[in-house]
């Protein structure tokens, strides 16, 4: 949490918000548990409109079903668009939020298994460093080998005789 927030919220606020930044980035943006509730709250009112129309009883509430149908409709839409527009904006890309949370996982972990043993800190900085895989465009690299590939696109410094 930011220094900001984490100075002036107390209480159970602090602890719900914690608990939230905990969740994965990407399971905190989800949003087709939303989208599955407003369709099924839609489909409700739509069978409410349905009844209506078949029971001349309830045909007085036939307009704010109607109201209601086309709002639930316009949600669905609005967040079909929104989830659209998320799932193209991350395609392919690791986002600042994602590595923020996974170095924090990383470095929490090896807090609680190395304590101060730095010769055990070692090698598991050099454990990370060989194995963690980042893929990138269907290519899968080591932190090191995407390193060494950034260095070989830098021109070599002119030689003097």
């Amino acid at each position: 949490m930011g220094n900001f927030w984490s100075k002036k919220l107390r209480g159970s606020l602090l602890d719900v918000v914690e608990e939230a930044l905990k969740e994965d980035p990407t399971d905190a943006v989800e949003l087709y548990a939303e989208l599955a509730i407003v369709r099924q709250t839609s489909l409700d009112i739509t069978l409410m409109y349905e009844a209506a129309l078949s029971d001349p009883e309830k045909a007085k509430a036939l307009p704010a079903l109607g109201a209601a149908v086309r709002e639930c409709m316009d949600d669905i839409g609005r967040m079909v668009k929104l989830i659209a527009d998320l799932e193209e904006k991350r395609a392919d890309k690791l986002s600042v939020h994602n590595i923020h949370y996974v170095v924090n996982q990383i470095v929490r972990i090896a807090h609680e298994t190395f304590g101060g043993d730095e010769q055990l800190g070692e090698v598991f900085r050099k454990a990370v460093i060989d194995k963690l895989k980042v893929e990138s465009k269907g290519t899968t690299l080591t932190p090191d080998q995407d390193a060494e590939a950034m260095d070989a696109t830098v021109p070599a410094a002119p030689t003097t005789p």
